[in-house]
């Protein structure tokens, strides 16, 4: 079999031109206490001098998560109207809890809290702890109740924070390329410094590259193959015999390489070993004016450019970098074992808001409105289910209000996220796609 010189696999970046990295372990989360509790300061004293008994535990009943750290520093006001604590969680992240309350009038005086946040620190800018940080600031933000504790001073509330569901959705994303990110430095040896700004471009790259470390085949989009040929007797032969999808049409079943693979990923070259593309519906350009020139067999460059009609392809790797089993440890295994529960989480808050909102629009309109992570993770769960993702998205529609509707769901809350939900939506144009698989799912890893 002919082996084709691939020189340029045209793909588009991943939805989002470019991220940010999270600026969320210097700016606190605020959450209004929804429990009644007041703070015993005759104990607060006690902490500041060795707190190494004292712990804060932050438990999210949602997901069965229990987190409790050592409280390694104390700050307060001088009438403690506020008192920020700092504990430990591990795996390079530290998290900080500050309460301001009523002023204190006595030195024996119980506060009574008005209000608590919660932040999250890392040691390094690097991708396992940006990913416990971001995995700790999701679960926070789509658990409902957070439940605070620090029993020797009589902290013991509930809170709950009101993020936007576009906040949400933007942390999910960052929090599986961070995961990526980890993949690919456990696979390959390499380490990496998470910069302030990841673009679309590197973004792609981490995606396809812990794809196939991980997936080995897996879908990935085509929009071309540009592809340079001698026109010789092999050449023009291996172009007459293309085989076609189905009899009769000029669509065409290919297969290119196996080549050599890498991806350049923040400055640094990653190979992937050796890389073969499969295409079940591939059209080529201006075919017949390419098959006279190959016809001539004058030894001249051809170039064949060639394009599938579903915009994907088959990627496989049968010798990219391997993860081992046991790359993660127990700690590390159970952030990232969060990651069905917190996508299912988000997608139920958009179908809570939907089904509220909008009762009366089709599913197949609602993509219009949804943000680009949460329909690449619908097109994710429909494709596993082989069911079309306006289907799937109906099927979840139809299930029981009360297994989508979040507990307590306030009215200010509710606003919050309809603001949330419309925020940019003012000067778009209206979209003449069609909605179909292809135009959803396969711009995402």
């Amino acid at each position: 079999m002919l082996t084709m010189n691939v020189v340029e696999i045209n793909s588009p970046p991943a939805f989002s031109p470019g991220l940010w990295r999270s600026e969320r372990d210097q700016t606190p989360w605020i959450g209004a206490p929804t429990s009644a509790t007041r703070i015993n300061t005759e104990q607060l004293p006690e902490i500041l001098p060795d707190t190494h008994e004292f712990a804060l535990s932050i438990e999210v009943p949602t997901f069965g998560a229990r987190l409790t750290g050592e409280i390694v520093e104390l700050q307060s006001s001088d009438n403690y109207s506020e008192i920020t604590f700092k504990s430990i969680i591990g795996m390079g992240v530290a998290a900080l809890l500050t309460i301001r309350s009523e002023p204190s009038t006595g030195p024996n005086e119980n506060l009574k809290i008005k209000e608590a946040s919660l932040s999250f620190q890392v040691s390094e800018h690097r991708a396992q702890p940006l990913f416990i940080a971001d995995t700790l600031y999701s679960m926070l933000g789509l658990g409902g109740t957070v439940r605070v504790l620090i029993p020797p001073v009589n902290i013991d509330m509930t809170l709950r924070f009101n993020i936007p569901l576009s906040d949400l959705s933007e942390l999910l994303q960052r929090r599986k390329m961070y995961f990526g990110l980890m993949v690919i430095e456990k696979a390959t040896d390499k380490e990496f410094e998470v910069p302030e700004f990841i673009s679309g471009e590197n973004m792609s790259a981490i995606f396809f590259a812990a794809h196939a470390i991980l997936d080995r085949k897996f879908i990935w989009r085509v929009n071309q193959i540009v592809l340079p040929t001698p026109a010789n007797e092999e050449t023009f032969a291996w172009y007459q015999s293309l085989p076609p999808s189905e009899p009769g049409i000029r669509i065409f079943k290919l297969r290119f390489g196996p080549t050599d693979a890498s991806q350049t990923i923040l400055g640094q070259e990653i190979s992937l070993g050796s890389r073969m593309v499969f295409l079940d519906d591939a059209v080529i350009e201006d075919y017949e004016n390419v098959g006279a020139a190959l016809a001539l067999k004058d030894e001249r460059i051809v170039t064949v450019r060639i394009r599938p009609l579903s915009r994907v392809g088959r990627y496989v790797f049968p010798d990219a970098p391997t993860l081992l089993n046991n790359a993660w440890d127990h700690n590390v295994r159970q952030f990232i074992e969060q990651d069905g529960h917190l996508s299912q989480a988000l997608i139920t808050r958009y179908l809570t808001l939907m089904s509220i909102v909008v009762p009366e629009r089709p599913p197949e309109q609602m993509f219009a409105l949804i943000n680009p992570e949460t329909i690449a993770v619908l097109a994710e769960q429909a494709h596993a289910r082989q069911t079309p993702v306006d289907e799937f998205l109906a099927s979840l529609l139809k299930q029981d209000l009360q297994q989508t509707t979040p507990d307590q769901t306030t009215e200010e809350q509710f606003h919050s996220d309809m603001v949330a939900f419309a925020e940019g939506t003012e000067n778009l144009l209206p979209y003449s796609g069609s909605y179909s698989r292809s135009d959803i799912y396969f711009d995402h890893d």
